[in-house]
């Protein structure tokens, strides 16, 4: 089935845009803070964190959104992600079968990440089949968010401004004769797998 995913750009674009607005509105309130003369070391340090928050978040997208993302650009953008998220990061394997598959993991891991809502753990393990293996003390899916993980046609049918990350990675998965498979272990852990 062929889907035109030139209509999902607008959506694409504002889940790009949403996740900038946070830390550039940071930038802002320092600017604000350091009119203010509020202590400047504070200020300053404030300033440093959203302006590396969003250097991040840009350079997360690049690579999503490119085939030829090496594993170690990968590597380092996870760490940096999960170290904003609280979230303990674990490699298991040493490569990827396919550097193709970068945009995949890195899509499944701020997917995955989102519903780890107090931090936790992921545990990326690469090879023939690679899989996130994700746990936490309080993990919240959104119901539509959850529905599209676990159902490629609805997600590639619909998708909105919610679930269109998912939707694109369906898409790519089916580019590279790929599914996703998301396996829930018990209330705080889960999984989901490129195979």
């Amino acid at each position: 089935m062929a889907f035109d995913v030139s209509s999902w750009i607008p959506m694409l674009m504002a889940k790009f845009c949403h996740d900038l607005a946070s830390p550039l509105g940071s930038l802002g309130l320092g600017l604000e803070m350091l009119n203010e003369e509020v202590a400047h070391s504070e200020t300053t340090k404030t300033l440093q964190e959203s302006c590396e928050t969003a250097q991040l978040k840009l350079r997360f997208y690049r690579l999503l959104f490119t085939y030829k993302a090496s594993l170690s650009e990968v590597q380092s953008v996870l760490e940096r992600l999960a170290h904003l998220k609280s979230i303990h990061l674990e490699w298991q394997g040493v490569c990827l079968d396919d550097d193709r598959l970068s945009p995949l993991l890195l899509g499944l891991f701020m997917i995955g990440s989102e519903t780890l809502i107090r931090g936790g753990a992921i545990k990326i393990i690469l090879g023939t089949k690679v899989s996130l293996e994700y746990s936490g003390s309080t993990v919240q899916w959104r119901p539509d968010c959850l529905e599209a993980v676990s159902n490629r046609t609805d997600a590639l049918k619909s998708p909105n401004t919610r679930i269109i990350l998912i939707s694109y990675l369906h898409y790519l998965g089916d580019e590279l004769n790929k599914s996703i498979a998301y396996e829930s272990i018990d209330r705080h852990k889960f999984s989901i797998s490129i195979c």
